[in-house]
């Protein structure tokens, strides 16, 4: 009997171990590193009216600003840096921030504008944020989805 008390006692200590590095490990650990737009997943749930909206642009400004998603790839660095880069080369920076007890991504450009995302999702390999209105215009894409690297 004690012998299975001990083997009992050590696998507990074991789990409640594993469980703690789990808990250790919060959403901002979880989002350092390198995303990839999953452009299938974003584009195919956008919302009725901004797919149709989008459907009235004309064809060469719609076909840019789906290039503008297509690729895109975001790296948020544990020392709270971000970088935006696009299949052209292009790419933006800044810091980023985790508030709201992690439910708001809030990306600040160098001029020091923030742009919050709602955290929608957050696995080990999949993101999927919602942008905030801040009320200077409507995005045809809201909700981006991304896979990890």
């Amino acid at each position: 009997m004690r012998t299975y008390s001990y083997i009992l006692l050590t696998v507990l200590l074991c789990i409640g171990s594993g469980m703690r590095a789990v808990a250790q490990s919060g959403p901002m650990e979880s989002l350092v590193g390198s995303w990839t737009l999953d452009y299938g997943t974003t584009f195919s749930n956008m919302e009725g009216q901004r797919k149709a909206a989008l459907d009235t642009v004309p064809q060469a400004h719609r076909t840019g600003i789906e290039n503008s998603y297509r690729g895109r790839t975001m790296v948020f660095g544990p020392d709270g840096s971000f970088r935006m880069q696009f299949l052209d080369g292009r790419s933006v920076g800044g810091r980023w921030s985790l508030e709201q007890d992690g439910s708001m991504l809030v990306l600040t450009d160098p001029n020091g504008h923030r742009y919050p995302h709602r955290v929608k999702g957050l696995t080990a390999n999949g993101l999927v944020l919602r942008a905030e209105d801040l009320g200077e215009g409507e995005l045809f894409v809201k909700e981006l989805y991304f896979i990890k690297n």
